[in-house]
């Protein structure tokens, strides 16, 4: 059996190893030619672009030292996608971006006193084409006529810029009065247009009597503004869509967290080594790419400064908590609804919150994720390489393709970009979602189907397409392969590989750029990625095995023991429903029907037929004192005591006397049984019967339409050891007639409460009674048993509720 398992696994890990070197093939060989991030050719760090933007400002005399300042990459996706949707060619797309570049450095200077400002772009080759002086409105400066201003830009610009005039027009002239000063705006443009009607324009400004800025310009056409406005505006949606779908979950986690914490059914440890792991990760990744972050951008360019700087470091301890509370509470919520279905798919994930790292399940979760990360890559280009084509679509960079470029140390961004990517997922999907939608479902293959389909139609995937439907449609279709996965494997698996292909294309994009800096920080992540797989290796090859005893949380081990009682109770449960009579005796002249519910798995209540002779029946009615498994006990113990003695010579009073002596000599002092028993002989038409301290019977006069209560006096059992118990009860004879009722029950009918904390009652019990004997014994107990559903409503069933109904036929 073992050989055969050994057998199955290595043909799995051969079947993994081909398919993932197929992935690989297919990633590498396709990643220049598809990723649009690998094709940007930045030759210059955020280092270098700023000391070049110094330099430029050196050469027109200016001296920003002391000035604050915010270095970032920008990727105008407006512009790559508009030279898509032409389906421009390398000599037209290259005119474009040597007027304005899709990529560009974006550096903005600040004087923390007078609000003076810089702001320049350059080309990732470090060519400057976007130049703005900002000074206050107040600044004093010549009022210098439009035509000496225009003759002082055409001048700048032929000298700086090499501007060949006869190429451009003029299409627009402003002349700006300030308070001490007169500003002017120029906008000439090319006159021969570029690809798809696309105007090159050129703008500048003067302040005074100086050049105030210059700038490379582009105008797209209206048509193809509206139709980008709307494809941008559909991601949008999407992207909140998502924001709105992870705020849910976490909602729906916290109430679950609420209701299963005070049940002792969630453990916090594990959440929150997670949750503080999160935490540090998101925090130093927001630290990082501060510059890529619009509100330190604006608060550069805004006059007020101080508030923008207490924003943006509030914008990202906010954050951090909102991430970080969100995976606490779907991780320790997500975990207690997997462990009733899937444990075994946590407890990689259990080894490594108790500090263990070096052990095969470890490394297999490492090497089957990356074989995880290279088919689900592998697949994504190669759909997107066949089925993604220009003009129609649309393929453009990521916002954290622009976060890993202006970070402040690009080296290891990637893995934390893989680590965040894969909480998140893992958390959110397949650890709470997959199996909440289970839990409610009860159902493995619909549950993951709108699990998938929820969370890959939202969220990006690996690439960014306009139009953002075939980017869903590509993340349904590959994001199958992941929960194939975690079905097949585990959680830590599907981590591994959701990180690793997040990391893997963030790493190459970075070794795909011109600048040295740029490759190193690739081949840094490249190498820990690279490190990642020789651990997991050693790790299946000499790590050492781990007992569930060793890892399992404190909390589960508790809710297995939990379990197990609760097993053994259901075994119980049954054990006393079979003690109850399994069919109604069937006696001429009686109709009955009988019903019992404990409060709990068992309880204490008891009925139960014995046949005397051909003519004559014994009914039994009680109720053991308290409730659950030691009412059980005593239930079992007060039918042997009846079968013992219920012989057919014997009389009720006679039996309950003798039950009470033996239950007396055999029970503890604090527990005590009512009984009611009855003879019932339709042949003579009589019923004969004593009662120890039970609730009275009901009995409905069919001729006379009279309803009233039998109550022969009498204490329960086991209160007291026999002769005051034998002075005080008392046996009846009834009559009975063709048509007559008679009610046996428990207090647990009676005493029921509703939301008012009324009680159901013997009064309403009576009326009920009294107005609905037309039917057989099992139609009264039917509507006894609905009216009192109704009456109590959703409140629970506080004791053991039994009935039995016999009718005189």
């Amino acid at each position: 059996m073992k050989s055969e398992i050994n057998r199955t696994a290595s043909q799995d890990n051969i079947v993994l190893l081909v398919l993932a070197l197929l992935g690989a093939a297919l990633f590498f060989a396709l990643f220049q030619r598809v990723t649009p991030a690998a094709k940007l050719h930045i030759e210059l760090n955020r280092d270098e672009a700023e000391a070049a933007a110094r330099d430029y400002l050196k050469s027109l005399d200016y001296n920003v030292a002391g000035f604050e300042e915010n270095i970032m990459l920008v990727i105008d996706d407006k512009q790559e996608s508009f030279l898509q949707a032409q389906n421009a060619t390398p000599d037209e797309r290259a005119l474009i971006e040597r007027h304005h570049p899709v990529a560009a450095w974006e550096i903005i200077y600040r004087h923390p006193e007078t609000s003076e400002r810089f702001q320049l772009m350059a080309s990732p080759a470090g060519e400057v084409f976007h130049f703005e002086h900002i000074l206050p409105t107040n600044v004093e400066g010549e009022m210098m006529p439009q035509a000496a201003a225009r003759l002082l830009t055409r001048d700048f610009l032929a000298q700086h810029k090499g501007i060949d005039w006869e190429d451009y027009e003029t299409v627009d002239a402003q002349m700006i009065k300030q308070e001490a000063r007169t500003d002017h705006n120029f906008i000439w443009e090319n006159r021969a247009p570029a690809a798809g009607g696309m105007k090159l324009r050129l703008k500048a400004i003067v302040l005074g009597d100086k050049i105030g800025g210059w700038m490379q310009q582009v105008q797209y056409p209206r048509d193809f503004s509206e139709e980008y406005t709307q494809r941008v505006n559909a991601a949008n949606w999407f992207h909140a869509a998502g924001t709105v779908l992870l705020m849910l979950m976490a909602a729906i986690s916290l109430v679950i967290f609420m209701l299963r914490f005070r049940a002792g059914e969630v453990g916090l440890r594990n959440a929150l080594v997670l949750a503080c792991f999160i935490f540090m990760c998101t925090l130093l990744f927001f630290i990082n790419v501060v510059p890529a972050q619009g509100i330190t951008r604006e608060s550069l360019l805004s006059d007020n400064r101080g508030f923008y700087v207490v924003a943006t470091y509030i914008n990202i301890l906010l954050l951090t908590v909102i991430v970080t509370v969100g995976v606490f509470l779907v991780w320790i919520s997500g975990e207690s609804l997997t462990r009733e279905v899937w444990p075994e798919k946590l407890r990689a994930y259990d080894a490594l919150f108790t500090g263990r790292f070096f052990f095969p399940e470890f490394g297999y979760a490492i090497l089957r994720g990356a074989a995880l990360a290279f088919i689900h890559l592998g697949c994504w280009y190669a759909l997107v390489r066949a089925f993604i084509k220009q003009p129609e679509q649309w393929l453009v960079t990521s916002h954290y393709d622009e976060q890993i470029f202006s970070a402040f140390l690009p080296a290891g961004l990637p893995i934390f970009f893989g680590i965040y990517s894969a909480v998140l997922f893992t958390s959110y999907a397949p650890l709470f979602t997959l199996s909440f939608f289970n839990r409610r479902i009860k159902n493995t293959l619909v549950a993951a189907a709108l699990t998938l389909l929820l969370f890959e139609t939202v969220f990006s995937g690996t690439f960014t397409i306009h139009d953002r439907w075939w980017q869903a449609g590509f993340a349904v279709l590959i994001g199958v392969i992941t929960y194939v996965f975690y079905w097949r494997y585990d959680l830590l698996t599907v981590s591994f590989g959701i990180g690793i292909a997040t990391a893997l294309p963030h790493a190459m994009t970075l070794l795909a750029q011109p600048d040295s800096g740029f490759r190193a920080a690739g081949w840094f992540s490249l190498s820990l990625l690279f490190a990642l797989l020789i651990f997991g290796y050693i790790a299946i090859a000499r790590g050492k095995q781990i007992s569930d005893r060793t890892i399992t949380p404190r909390y589960v081990r508790y809710l297995t023991e939990r379990e197990r009682l609760k097993m053994e109770l259901e075994i119980a449960r049954k054990a006393q429903l079979r003690m109850l009579p399994q069919q109604i005796p069937q006696l001429p002249g009686l109709d009955i029907a009988a019903h019992s519910e404990p409060a709990k798995e068992v309880g204490g209540d008891y009925y139960d037929f014995v046949t005397l002779d051909e003519n004559r029946l014994g009914v039994v009615i009680g109720d053991v004192s308290g409730k659950g498994m030691p009412a059980a006990l005593y239930m079992t113990l007060t039918k042997g005591f009846l079968q013992a003695r219920a012989l057919p010579h014997a009389s009720p009073k006679e039996i309950l006397c003798s039950m009470n002596r033996g239950f007396y000599q055999t029970a503890d002092r604090n527990m005590f049984v009512s009984l009611f028993y009855l003879i019932f002989d339709p042949a003579q038409q009589t019923v004969m019967c004593a009662r120890a301290g039970h609730n009275p019977i009901i009995i409905h006069k069919h001729a006379s339409r009279y309803t009233k209560l039998l109550q022969p006096p009498g204490i329960a059992l086991g209160l007291e050891k026999g002769e005051i118990f034998e002075r005080i009860i008392q046996q009846e004879t009834c009559s009975l007639e063709k048509g007559d009722t008679l009610v046996l029950y428990t207090d647990g009918l009676t005493e029921a409460m509703n939301n008012k904390r009324e009680e159901f009652g013997e009064e309403r019990l009576l009326d009920l009674i009294a107005g609905n004997n037309h039917g057989s014994a099992g139609d009264l107990l039917d509507l006894i048993r609905k009216e009192h559903r109704n009456f109590i409503g959703r409140e629970d069933q506080f004791d053991d509720l039994t009935c039995v109904v016999v009718k005189i036929k």
